[in-house]
């Protein structure tokens, strides 16, 4: 029987990427435990922030600078705008404008809401021509 000392099992639970996908689906906040790797790993972000929105300050700092990211964090939970935008990246915020913040996101969620509907039309035209 193999025996396994505690620090190696967390280490593999905060290491390894697919189990710590598998943790942060049920618990979006253990993102403040993994490696730096991880936490520069759009995926294993995204998987945390779709959890628990309030994850995205443990994100690395290259992803508070993509508006997908800050985007997510805000559309799981809109509440927390003004939470992720404290802690996203101050250029991404500049570059937004400090009076303008809403107005972007608002361009922001319609974008990504045509993206979907043109993917959902495209699926469908293609259905059709079965």
């Amino acid at each position: 029987m193999n025996t396994y000392k505690l620090n190696d099992i967390l280490n593999f639970i905060f290491t390894d990427k697919k189990s710590a996908i598998q943790n942060l689906k049920k618990n979006g906040l253990l993102l403040e435990n993994l490696s730096e790797e991880l936490k520069k790993d759009k995926e294993v972000v995204l998987t945390a922030i779709r959890n628990n929105p309030k994850s995205f300050k443990y994100a690395h700092d290259d992803l508070k600078a993509e508006a997908e990211v800050v985007l997510e964090a805000i559309l799981m939970n809109p509440q927390s705008t003004d939470m992720v935008l404290w802690h996203a990246d101050k250029n991404l915020v500049e570059m937004i404008g400090a009076n303008e913040p809403i107005s972007y996101l608002k361009a922001l969620i319609l974008k990504k809401m045509l993206s979907n509907q043109l993917r959902l039309n495209s699926t469908e035209a293609n259905i059709n021509k079965i």
